[in-house]
């Protein structure tokens, strides 16, 4: 998890709003098989979310969701509960819509009464 957390706050990320299509329909098999073969903590996932721009990255979400049916969050979901696949969870919903990832964490927190230093945030 190291490795994701590190290459996520490290790499440079181009901010630009160039879209490569057939580099999102690629990039989307890939990460369809390494959820598919539970292999998340592999170099070409790290790799694709920590280096592509925000643009790329849901050109290819879009294109996971279209290729396969289900969105890349919620297949993610259905694959088990391994530490690494929660937090790739999370920085997929993060990098999908910060925002609404954040309203959700504050929602959750402020319906409960006193606080949870153990709570998580998927």
């Amino acid at each position: 998890m190291l490795q994701l957390l590190v290459a996520l706050v490290t790499t440079y990320r181009y901010d630009g709003s160039e879209i490569n299509a057939k580099l999102a329909n690629s990039e989307a098999d890939i990460l369809h098989d390494a959820i598919k073969d539970k292999a998340f903590n592999h170099e070409e996932v790290i790799r694709i979310l920590s280096t592509r721009s925000k643009t790329q990255l849901m050109a290819t979400f879009n294109r996971y969701r279209d290729d396969h049916g289900i969105s890349i969050s919620k297949n993610l979901l259905d694959a088990g509960s391994d530490d690494f696949q929660k937090a790739l969870h999370v920085v997929i919903r993060c990098l999908n819509d910060p925002k609404k990832y954040f309203e959700k964490v504050l929602r959750h927190a402020i319906k409960r009464t006193g606080t949870d230093e153990d709570a998580s945030l998927v």
